[in-house]
């Protein structure tokens, strides 16, 4: 009924800030490591090494205040010295990197519900729930951010339900793109 996104917005987006805030601290070490990951083939792996470590700090954070990673090997700075990352990480620290893309998303599902109401009439109280998919549900502040977006019954306009949804989110987005693929049609062959 309201249908707004942005399809280039996700998880591995969280994966890149984490990234480029580990990055940022082994050069503060003192590590050589002015990248061009645009250009440069042996800085995008890098990098996505870099991105790896990070998606694995940030599955931890899912369930722990702070992670400490310890990594050696990682990869070589631009003048052949053997990277070592040993970082703590702080679950806030982690969501105030991620604050500003989740509030870009916040924005998209605000300009689906006003079209829903404008062509529909659709209101928040006629929606039962806020179902949550994707790999980015089980990070907790995506789950407090949207309960107090759109759930929370002590706002005036809110869902049915008081928290979000959260079934099978990983399986969710594959059921996702086979509703739309059969949406444009698809012959069976």
């Amino acid at each position: 009924l309201g249908i707004a996104g942005n399809n280039y917005l996700g998880g591995d987006d969280f994966d890149t800030l984490l990234a480029s805030h580990l990055l940022e601290h082994l050069k503060s070490e003192g590590y050589a490591l002015k990248m061009d990951i645009v250009n440069n083939e042996n800085d995008k792996r890098r990098f996505t090494r870099l991105k790896l470590v990070a998606e694995n700090i940030k599955k931890e954070l899912s369930t722990k205040e702070e992670f400490y990673c310890d990594r050696t090997g990682i990869f070589q700075d631009n003048d052949g010295a053997e990277v070592k990352l040993a970082i703590t990480v702080q679950r806030e620290e982690f969501e105030r990197m991620i604050q500003p893309s989740l509030q870009e998303t916040f924005d998209q599902c605000d300009i689906a519900l006003q079209e829903a109401w404008e062509n529909h009439g659709v209101t928040f109280n006629d929606i039962d729930a806020v179902l949550l998919v994707g790999g980015s549900t089980y990070i907790p502040f995506v789950q407090a951010s949207v309960r107090k977006k759109y759930c929370d019954p002590s706002l005036k306009n809110h869902t049915k339900q008081d928290k979000p949804l959260i079934d099978e989110p990983d399986m969710a987005v594959g059921f996702g793109a086979a509703i739309a693929a059969a949406a444009f049609g698809m012959k069976q062959t």
